[in-house]
């Protein structure tokens, strides 16, 4: 997919760090408007998170600070599913989750609120109307928060399909080459080095996910960033017939709650991971520890911790991923069998017909790139001129990307920024002024 040579301009209007959602629809948006503009991408198009998360489009839960980017986010997947035809799995088919205990569901109530007085569709529903949405549905739970405009998609078809959208309006990319460095001059950004190549541009976008905080900081940029790395698992329920034998449709509305998310996708496989994932300590955990320790802490329990992951190359055996369920990935991210194991166990309770019978057809892993308050940094920062961010969606960038994306090429086209970047900007933990969110689930 793309190009990987060299045969490009030396100079580009906007140079893109990234190839992921972000990225694309950035290009996607710059492209349409005449822009020269390329994107640099150190492995293939979606091969991070883009392409291997769980697939929600969901405004529901959200922190009421990056709620009305999930809101334009919804209408850019939808515009792209319309304009693009092709098929990636897009349906607004709802989101549902489940509370277990009554401080859940309360706080369900409370979100709700906040959600109808932004105009959302959001409503609390008694266990017997969640049941009633979803037949199938088994497992005991006090209360249900539903958003039925919310969507979902196949990530990598997806991220696929708007990378096809820019680059049929004009971009270019270099794909399995990284950028070493973004150029600067005068407080000013002035391009990228890609080994020994220098290209110039106009404006930077760094949208490069868990690669984002290497590049800022040799800038002297101040962005916190850790990973954690989550499995998926996609299974099928055998029917008597040859593969894809998959299930018959199980449940519309995704499903998130009692420690699991579940989304069945068009072709009738059934996708889940769970909350929480590994940790891989490295050098970089030295520098985000005063950040992220509270966070830590407090997550605990849905972490594993591999301390041998930096030695463990020698005993990777890749994910057993293939198209279109997630993209390829050169590093070979292993999956977790703890967090596999346990993804079926939550499966059982919910859906225990199903799961009986259910047969794993891939699983992967990804890395979720966060932020201290698990809110995207997206905008401009204020120490480097002409460079835009867009990183640290803490496992939200399938979600809000499209409409990030979006609003990074507005501003580097020279519009004025969106009112949904207002607090999401990159400098706030510079200054000191990010929290984590009241009302998030």
């Amino acid at each position: 997919m793309g190009d990987t040579g060299f045969a490009f301009f030396d100079d580009w209007d906007s140079i893109i760090i990234g190839g992921g959602i972000v990225g694309c629809f950035a290009a996607l948006r710059l492209a349409r408007a005449r822009q020269r503009v390329l994107i640099v991408e150190g492995d293939f198009v979606g091969s991070a998170q883009s392409g291997r998360n769980l697939g929600f489009i969901r405004k529901q839960g959200r922190d009421l600070r990056e709620l009305d980017l999930a809101r334009e986010a919804g209408e850019a997947w939808q515009a792209l599913a319309e304009q693009s035809g092709s098929d990636f799995g897009f349906r607004r088919d709802g989101n549902m989750a489940l509370a277990d205990d009554d401080d859940l569901a309360g706080r369900f109530e409370i979100w709700a609120r906040e959600a109808q007085a932004r105009g959302l569709d959001t409503r609390v529903l008694t266990p017997a109307e969640a049941v009633e949405l979803v037949p199938g549905l088994k497992i005991g739970f006090k209360s249900a928060l539903y958003t039925a405009s919310d969507a979902k998609a196949d990530p990598f078809p997806a991220t696929c399909a708007a990378y096809e959208a820019a680059r049929a309006a004009g971009a270019q990319i270099i794909t399995g080459r990284r950028v070493d460095e973004i150029l600067t001059e005068g407080g000013r950004a002035t391009g990228v080095r890609i080994g020994n190549r220098r290209l110039r541009a106009k404006a930077v976008i760094c949208t490069a996910g868990a690669g984002t905080g290497r590049l800022l900081r040799r800038l002297g940029i101040t962005f916190p960033q850790d990973v954690i790395r989550a499995t998926v698992v996609r299974t099928a329920a055998p029917d008597g017939t040859d593969f894809p034998a998959l299930a018959p449709e199980l449940s519309r509305p995704g499903i998130w709650g009692l420690n699991i998310g579940v989304r069945q996708s068009v072709d009738g496989s059934l996708h889940m991971s769970n909350a929480g994932g590994v940790y891989v300590p490295g050098l970089r955990s030295l520098g985000s520890l005063r950040w992220f320790l509270p966070l830590f802490l407090e997550k605990r329990h849905q972490l594993s911790i591999d301390w041998l992951g930096p030695l463990a190359f020698w005993r990777r055996f890749g994910d057993q991923a293939g198209y279109p369920s997630a993209a390829p990935h050169r590093d070979h991210p292993d999956p977790s069998p703890r967090f596999m194991r346990e993804a079926f166990d939550e499966l059982a309770q919910m859906f225990p017909d199903y799961a009986a019978k259910a047969r794993i057809l891939n699983l992967w892993s990804g890395d979720i790139e966060n932020t201290p308050d698990l809110l995207p940094a997206v905008g401009p920062v204020a120490k480097v001129g002409n460079l835009l961010v867009g990183s640290g969606f803490s496992g939200h960038g399938f979600g809000v990307g499209p409409a990030a994306g979006e609003a990074l090429a507005e501003i580097a086209l020279g519009d004025q920024a969106r009112d949904s970047l207002s607090e999401l900007s990159p400098d706030r933990f510079a200054n000191g002024t990010w929290s984590r969110g009241e009302f998030a689930l």
